[in-house]
């Protein structure tokens, strides 16, 4: 009896044993799945974390490369904008402005000046009946006894002066008179004072206007036009 329960009881050892054995092995292999898995998921991770730091990595490298390429971009042109200030600078500052000539004016020293003549009397034409009998030869057909004649005298001579010079250069006569005002024009060429009607006469005129003082006392300017013209009426 003792026999068959020891051999019962080893038989039931035995089994319990390899139960707790598989067990233990189950339990082992249940570990050691666990830590593969754990390994694996670890691994998992780490290749995300790896994968999310290249994506980030290359994300910074990208907007760097861009923020890179921009800050070339702004040195060049401001390095070119630069160089374009200096060019200008430097032909601004190559580029003379023209220079100015002074042209001084030379003040005229010559001792002589020119001036025109006219002598006429075409009043005369229009009242023939009251001119001096036998003085119809004396007067011309036009009423012009001289037309514009240029003359050259003295600086400083006067109006008589310059009459006196185209009258003697054309052979006409002149008659004059002195008194208290000055040189008095009598007549040319024998048409006189008087002998077209009571008030006629002889007057002078520069440059269309006629002067307030007798022809002896006013001095001619080069380029004057001196007229003396005859009046049958004052």
């Amino acid at each position: 009896m003792c026999i068959s329960f020891f051999g019962c009881s080893a038989d039931k050892k035995t089994e319990t044993g390899a139960n707790n054995s598989t067990v233990s092995n189950s339990a082992a292999a249940s570990s050691v799945s666990e830590s593969v898995t754990e390994k694996a998921d670890a691994k998992s991770t780490v290749s995300q974390n790896a994968d999310e730091n290249k994506n980030h990595s290359s994300g910074a490298n990208s907007q760097n490369s861009k923020s890179t390429s921009g800050a070339n971009r702004n040195n060049e042109n401001r390095t070119t904008e630069k160089e374009n200030r200096t060019q200008n600078t430097t032909a601004a500052k190559t580029t003379k402005a023209p220079s100015k000539t002074t042209t001084k004016k030379v003040a005229t020293t010559s001792s002589k000046i020119s001036c025109t003549v006219t002598i006429e009397c075409k009043s005369i034409l229009n009242n023939m009946d009251n001119l001096k009998e036998g003085h119809e030869d004396y007067v011309p057909d036009d009423g012009v006894m001289l037309s514009n004649y240029s003359v050259t005298v003295e600086n400083g001579d006067s109006v008589y002066d310059a009459v006196k010079s185209a009258c003697s250069n054309n052979a006409i006569n002149i008659n004059s008179q002195s008194s208290s005002y000055g040189v008095y024009i009598v007549g040319f060429n024998n048409i006189d004072e008087k002998d077209c009607g009571k008030e006629s006469g002889w007057k002078y005129k520069v440059n269309g206007k006629y002067p307030s003082k007798s022809c002896n006392k006013y001095t001619v300017s080069n380029g004057d036009n001196i007229v003396f013209t005859y009046t049958c009426s004052y």
